[in-house]
């Protein structure tokens, strides 16, 4: 189809080093304020606040390292060897301390906390524990409720997902992902396990459900993703995301849960499919202040795919879910699979011709408002990278995009990797919305510091500050040249 370009008239529009403490109450307060408008309260419970080992909340301290051994006592001085092992050992309010190294395993937790007493497991230097799966399952799979993960290098070279919230009757509730890496993950048909007709879907997070659609509240935050299936050789691209959004509509909003989903402050780039994506029974989502640049598909699809469960409180469309503050630059560039991959008979989706930058499809009552889209391929008669597929009785609101900007990073690489931060005399600073609540971004910066939020993941500061040193860990492959704080990397 004819790509069609549409300018807005862009009004003139006016980078962080706290401590891994600040950068995780930062997070926590984004939660805590009031908010205006319709978009769901937040969590307020502090704990990725308390994620520290003078926690003095905490009912016990276990501890794992590389040099330890699971028929340790998990103590400091004796450490256990395996996540899992801890996993299957931590109870409501403990804190599990992950030491530096590379943990090759697959970790299950199926041990839930409270909301007062959550169950916190947490690298204790920023990316500094790295878990690499070892077989054909999510890395990090979480079906327990009140869990907060945090600030981990997760990859799966061999497998489908890095961390998969997931579990039936609303038993993986309330749980918080926060400032991991995710990277390196295969998906399915980049090791060969697709043939045509043979779906399989994959990504770096996914916020799903099993048997039914009663997971709520559950967060995604600050995390950087990239690296997500095969973006420059897709095969089976519309199933293989950035962040994957399948939960909540059985759930009888505001009574039993505030959202389904709220995905906020993160970077993604190159990934396979959708930067972040909403399907299935997805309803009540929130989409707030990410970053999303170079998805083969779309940069953000807010949208549902089929029926609930028989006694479901919310059937098809997605109903009063958020987009709102984004940043969405070059996707769509890469949904068609490579020629190489029909000849082969590797493409799952040779008539697949799909992508954009925002596509709104099945939605009701959804507001996508002060979003920055530049340079996406659109093949819609849409255009300007904006989609809005539903019926004008739908009731979305849709207002104040920026369509067709550059957004202005300190640095974009042809191979969609860059430093996301914004430069002076970015349309993004100052463009955003207050009112979604988010009060820090994911470097941990006071939202706002000028007149109004900046869009996408990272705030604009008013002082020229010293840039922040660029934490790089030492897994191979890993390519992501996004700055974090050099005191938030040492904890």
């Amino acid at each position: 189809m004819n790509q069609r370009r549409q300018r807005s008239r862009l009004a003139p529009r006016f980078r962080s080093a706290p401590i891994l403490t600040a950068l995780l109450i930062g997070l926590s307060a984004a939660f805590g304020s009031a908010r205006t408008g319709s978009t769901p309260a937040g969590p307020d419970d502090p704990a990725a606040e308390r994620s520290t080992a003078s926690d003095s909340s905490a009912t016990g301290a276990l501890y794992v390292a590389t040099s330890g051994d699971d028929s340790n006592p998990g103590t400091s001085e004796k450490p256990w060897r395996t996540i899992g092992h801890a996993a299957a050992i931590a109870g409501p309010g403990d804190i599990v301390h992950v030491s530096p190294g590379v943990y090759r395993e697959n970790v299950l937790i199926t041990r839930s906390g409270t909301a007062e007493q959550p169950v916190r497991f947490v690298s204790d230097q920023k990316w500094g524990a790295q878990i690499i799966g070892v077989t054909y399952d999510p890395t990090v799979r979480i079906s327990a409720g009140h869990i907060v993960f945090a600030n981990f290098a997760v990859s799966n070279p061999g497998g489908p997902s890095g961390i998969e919230v997931t579990g039936a009757g609303g038993s993986a509730s309330y749980d918080r992902v926060i400032g991991n890496e995710v990277y390196d993950v295969a998906g399915p048909c980049k090791l060969g396990r697709c043939a045509p007709g043979h779906y399989s879907g994959g990504g770096g997070i996914i916020l799903s459900n099993t048997t039914d659609n009663l997971d709520h509240d559950d967060d995604a935050i600050g995390n950087v993703i990239h690296d997500i299936g095969d973006p420059r050789n897709p095969q089976n691209a519309d199933l293989v995301h950035g962040i994957y959004i399948e939960l909540g509509g059985d759930v009888d909003y505001p009574r039993q849960g505030r959202y389904s989903a709220r995905v906020e402050n993160n970077v993604i780039f190159r990934v396979e499919g959708d930067g972040i994506t909403s399907w299935h029974c997805a309803t009540h989502a929130v989409i707030v202040n990410n970053t999303v640049v170079d998805a083969g598909v779309h940069g953000i699809l807010l949208s549902a795919s089929e029926e609930c469960g028989a006694n479901a409180v919310h059937r098809l469309p997605n109903r009063q879910s958020v987009v709102a503050n984004n940043i969405v630059y070059h996707c769509g560039w890469h949904a068609q699979c490579s020629l190489s991959a029909v000849a082969h008979l590797r493409c799952l989706r040779p008539s697949f011709g799909g992508g954009c930058g925002i596509v709104v499809s099945n939605a009701e009552d959804a507001t996508v408002s002060h979003n920055l889209l530049g340079d996406n391929l659109c093949r819609s008669d849409a255009g300007a990278g904006l989609a809005i597929l539903t019926t004008a009785d739908s009731h979305n609101t849709v207002a104040d995009n920026l369509t067709d900007a550059d957004p202005g990073f300190v640095k974009y690489n042809p191979d969609g990797s860059g430093d996301f931060h914004l430069r002076s005399g970015s349309p993004a600073v100052a463009a955003g919305a207050a009112k979604y609540g988010v009060t820090r971004d994911i470097d941990g910066r006071t939202r706002p510091e000028h007149r109004a939020p900046s869009i996408g993941a990272y705030e604009y500061p008013i002082a020229s500050l010293p840039r922040a040193a660029s934490a790089r860990s030492t897994a191979s492959k890993r390519r992501a040249t996004v700055p974090i704080a050099a005191s938030a990397a040492n904890g």
